[in-house]
């Protein structure tokens, strides 16, 4: 399974696919290991790097269910997914995740969210919902290159995302029903569960 994933980066680099990066991926592997989901649910499949990986340390009947609207990308995902002999174990939904998770009525015990960064604010109360209740949301990028915390209001093609990520950031801070944690590593991650029973 290493080799294999170590392929798929090198071709993620090759043709410039964006993939979570090593160090990130470290927390996101520990998480998984934490939490032994038997359901994930990944926004976002990219070439299926991330998905693999997860399924590597995840129990061995954990099922994953990726999404992504990229006819391309998710070929070579299908592929890379029979190479890992994990085909049986994955659902790939080819579809806009904004729409997709507003019709989703299952349950998930780990959601990795790495889609559309401009959008994970209208895109998390849906995903909490279909949280399980000792579940984790794993997010990815809420730093997006450092924009993010740099306090200067971005005057470049990457303003809509940067003040969207802002704001959720802000609504998570705020959400009473949640526990949050940042790590600063890779682009930066956001690690969030339930409240239960005022677990807070």
């Amino acid at each position: 399974m290493k080799e294999l994933l170590v392929k798929i980066r090198e071709y993620a680099l090759n043709e410039f696919v964006p993939i979570i990066e090593d160090d990130a991926l470290n927390v996101l592997l520990n998480s998984v290991s934490d939490v032994k989901p038997k359901a994930i649910l990944e926004i976002g499949t990219a070439i299926g790097y991330s998905g693999i990986a997860m399924l590597s340390v995840a129990p061995n009947d954990c099922s994953l269910t990726t999404v992504d609207i990229d006819t391309d990308r998710l070929t070579v995902a299908e592929r890379n997914f029979k190479e890992a002999k994990v085909s049986d174990r994955v659902k790939i939904i080819e579809e806009d995740a904004n729409y997709l998770i507003t019709l989703l009525d299952q349950k998930f015990d780990f959601i990795f969210l790495d889609g559309p960064k401009g959008h994970y604010q209208t895109m998390f109360p849906y995903l909490l919902n279909l949280l399980s209740d000792k579940g984790m949301i794993f997010v990815d990028d809420v730093g997006y290159h450092g924009w993010v915390d740099d306090g200067e209001y971005p005057k470049h093609k990457h303003r809509t995302i940067i003040t969207n990520m802002r704001a959720f950031l802000k609504s998570i801070e705020e959400n009473k029903s949640i526990i949050s944690k940042r790590v600063d590593v890779g682009q930066g991650i956001l690690i969030v569960k339930k409240c239960i029973n005022l677990n807070c």
